[in-house]
């Protein structure tokens, strides 16, 4: 969705904890290249508050204690209320995108006068089903909970049983009051601005309409969003990283003919008894289909074909070269676009089900528990796509038991015969659709951009109306003078970036930089690594890079703006851009705050400015007590001439230590005074960045220089896009693999990414001198997970 929102440029951050961090900054390195603005920010989960381990932070930790943990973890979630409610604080962004889980999202945005909107990872039709069974059933006098109901005003005529129903929806309606049918989920989404699905028109048509009109509620359809991933990394890198090697797994489905193999999957968070799976494997077996299957179980098997206790005896040996086990997460996009998979078993989430149907795949239906039997009911009876195995009952995590004649029924449904064809060519019609939905003129592709131009307007008249005001008293600095209480703040910046520049130029010197002279990726430390994710034009054919010494400007990398003489002057316009000076953004951000630099001069009022009908007024200007500088708030002096000078200029600081981890560490500290303090300068003074390209403008408003490189510069004649900056824009940060050991001479590989760390190369290479890390970085370089040799990861899970 990030990516999605950023190809039209929508700067985005991504809130997330620290252990799931990691994956996400992969994601948005390999964006990078796309001049797409996605950013992080991390908030630390409070597990110890809530009684959790240590980096149990996600719902696969949970099941993997079994579950146990559950209402412990759906607690500690709530607690980040008030951490979330600081970002958005300090943030400010045009609107929150948050889960339908997180329904206290809405009161924090509504603090500060942020448009929340609720994000439903299911279908219409679910939703639907939902709010009507919600509303009005089971019936009372429904004595037979395995007997089949109708649910009241849903169009299709479909009907479930109470069992088939989550825990909290069985009872009878009229037995609750108003407020106790509401749950805070459907509270907080009736006070949300809108709901964002992921789905497409065309595939529900009746279910959209019926949810827009019944809950009355703004809603866009943006999916399928698994479509945005175009490359062959994203997709087999979408999620977690994946327990086999995408070749590997490839490699094998070239083995097979087309249509010749199911794929059986349910998911990370289903935790099937050994009895279940043996009656899976069982049915696999008898069906005499060949077949992937993905299954969340460690192999604890030592010898080649000997099987685990959830296989039957001799399975393995039985079943060689006509199945292959993933064990953990699977490259599933890859495997479902492949043609020799003709259908799929499916748990019916709806991540799961949606990637089929844009892979155009019949599906076994077997749902487990959440929404997942409404799920079903669109498949197998509204687009009639795939055959049910019978599940009766909802049982939350372990599901329901089925019997291998029922599954091996369902498998040979999809795989052979007549019905089979014609659920294939449905499913195909349907996946031929998603595509067109996403593409320039498609239903999804529309509504996203009717999404943004919403949120756009409803920006223009925030702004409209609070320009209409007869007049405004402004508060510093936007009346031209200081906040005064920022201004050691500002000294403080401006200290900790000589002495980080300092630093870093130091320490690079003994540790070794790399750079790849194609797609641009970082590496600190000797030697560099063999991972293979050079995606650019020009790359070898293997995507391994091909490394060059790097240096300082890649570690730190610079990010330019006008200095501006007046910050409430005019902008830059187009004729002027090679006779004002550019410096780093950080630095002119120092300045307007306070810090005096005799190279870049700067105009130091002595009385406000006012805000008059949305125009500034400064009375200073129009009787001004001294001569005012030349150029009416644009500095015109040698542009190139101080810039060369500016690099030449850069004295070292003084170390009372040489000794290299003394440097890194005093390094390190100055990194954080530099961030902390610069994220508190953006607070109150402006910076804005174009939503197009990585420009950079410190000030009230951006410049008129028409150099936007990005893909949307012909149509806006090279026009930016300005919008409010974060920290990470005038900081930017680059993101390096983490070497644990740099001394013991081995690169990090390919095989074993998946245990390896991120961070930013900045702290990366002071860590790599000796420096203590903080428990921010902690989660980003996963140093608590176990990094195995390469003959042993075959057999991690």
């Amino acid at each position: 969705m990030a990516k999605l929102f950023a190809s039209r440029g929508v700067k985005t951050t991504i809130i997330t904890t620290p252990v799931n961090a990691p994956s996400i900054s992969k994601s948005i390195e390999r964006s990078k290249n796309l001049r797409f603005q996605i950013y992080i920010r991390i908030l630390k989960f409070p597990t110890a508050e809530a009684g959790l381990p240590q980096g149990c932070e996600h719902m696969d930790f949970v099941m993997s204690n079994g579950g146990e943990m559950y209402s412990e973890f759906r607690f500690a979630i709530t607690l980040l209320q008030e951490q979330l409610e600081e970002l958005l604080q300090e943030c400010r962004p045009h609107a929150l995108v948050a889960d339908m889980c997180f329904p206290w999202a809405t009161a924090a945005a509504a603090k500060f006068g942020i448009p929340r909107l609720v994000f439903h990872g299911t279908s219409s039709f679910a939703l639907c089903a939902t709010k009507c069974v919600k509303l009005y059933g089971p019936p009372k006098n429904l004595k037979d909970s395995d007997k089949p109901f109708l649910i009241p005003t849903l169009p299709g005529k479909i009907r479930l049983t109470r069992n088939q129903l989550a825990d909290r929806l069985r009872q009878d309606r009229a037995d609750l009051g108003q407020d106790q049918a509401e749950t805070p989920v459907t509270k907080a989404g009736v006070k949300s601005f809108g709901v964002i699905v992921n789905s497409f028109y065309e595939l529900e048509p009746d279910y959209a309409d019926f949810y827009r009109k019944e809950s009355g509620r703004r809603t866009w359809h943006i999916g399928p969003l698994s479509l945005c991933n175009r490359a062959v990394e994203d997709k087999a890198h979408r999620g977690k990283e994946a327990s086999i090697n995408e070749h590997e797994c490839l490699k094998w489905l070239e083995s097979r003919k087309p249509d010749s193999v199911v794929y059986i999957c349910f998911g990370t968070v289903t935790n099937f008894t050994v009895k279940q799976l043996k009656e899976i494997a069982a049915a696999l077996e008898a069906s005499g289909q060949q077949f992937i299957w993905v299954v969340t179980r460690e192999k604890k098997g030592e010898g080649k074909g000997e099987d685990e206790e959830w296989l039957p005896g001799g399975f393995n040996e039985r079943m060689e070269g006509k199945g292959l086990i993933i064990r953990g997460w699977a490259p599933q996009v890859l495997i479902l676009e492949h043609e020799a998979i003709r259908g799929f078993v499916t748990h019916c989430g709806w991540n799961s089900m949606l990637e089929r149907i844009t892979a155009g795949k019949p599906m076994v239906t077997w749902p487990v528990a959440a929404e997942q039997f409404y799920n079903e009911k669109l498949v197998t009876h509204v687009l009639k796509i795939g055959i049910d195995v019978g599940v009766k009952h909802w049982v939350r995590f372990y599901g329901d038991e089925v019997k291998s004649e029922a599954i091996e029924k369902g498998i040979r449904g999809i795989m052979e015969g007549d019905e089979a064809e014609e659920m294939r060519n449905r499913a195909r019609k349907l996946g031929m659709m998603a595509r067109e939905a996403v593409e320039i003129g498609g239903s999804s592709y529309s509504d996203l951009d009717a999404f943004v131009n919403e949120l756009k307007r409803k920006a223009r008249t925030k702004k409209k109306d609070w320009e209409l005001a007869r007049e405004r008293i402004l508060q510093p600095p936007d009346n031209g003078l200081l906040v005064k209480a920022l201004i050691p703040v500002a000294h403080e910046v401006h200290a900790a970036r000589a002495e980080v520049i300092s630093c870093v130029s130091r320490v690079a010197k003994t540790i070794a930089v790399y750079s790849c002279s194609v797609c641009g990726e970082v590496h600190v430390g000797d030697p560099p690594h063999k991972i293979k994710s050079c995606n650019m034009t020009g790359s070898l054919a293997s995507k391994e890079h091909s490394w060059k010494i790097g240096g300082m400007e890649h570690i730190l990398p610079l990010v330019e703006s006008f200095h501006l003489y007046d910050s409430l002057g005019r902008a830059v316009s187009h004729n002027e851009q090679l006779q004002v000076d550019r410096i780093p953004a950080i630095l002119e951000l120092c300045i307007q705050a306070g810090v005096d630099i005799p190279e870049y001069p700067t105009r130091r009022r002595s009385f406000p400015a006012y805000n008059v009908a949305g125009r500034i007024i400064d009375f200073e200007r129009r009787f001004p007590k001294e001569e005012a500088a030349p150029g009416t708030g644009i500095s015109t002096g040698g542009f190139w001439e101080k810039r060369e000078k500016l690099r030449q200029n850069k004295e070292p600081v003084d170390f009372h230590s040489q000794d290299m981890k003394d440097i890194a560490i005093q390094g390190m500290e100055a990194w954080r005074t530099m961030c902390s303090g610069a994220r508190e300068l953006m607070k109150r003074y402006a910076v804005h960045t174009c939503g197009y390209c990585p420009e950079i403008q410190v000030g009230p408003k951006g410049h008129k220089v028409r150099n936007c490189q990005a893909y949307k510069h012909q149509m806006r004649d090279g026009q930016h896009a300005w919008q409010e900056a974060t920290v990470d824009d005038v900081v930017p940060i680059m993101y390096v693999w983490h070497v644990r050991n740099r001394h013991s001479g081995e690169p990090l590989v390919n095989s074993l990414t998946k245990y390896y760390g991120m961070v930013p190369a900045v702290v990366e290479l002071f860590a790599q001198a000796g420096a203590k890390i903080g428990q921010e970085y902690a989660g980003l370089m996963r140093e608590d997970i176990v990094v195995p040799a390469l003959d042993e990861e075959k057999w991690v899970v």
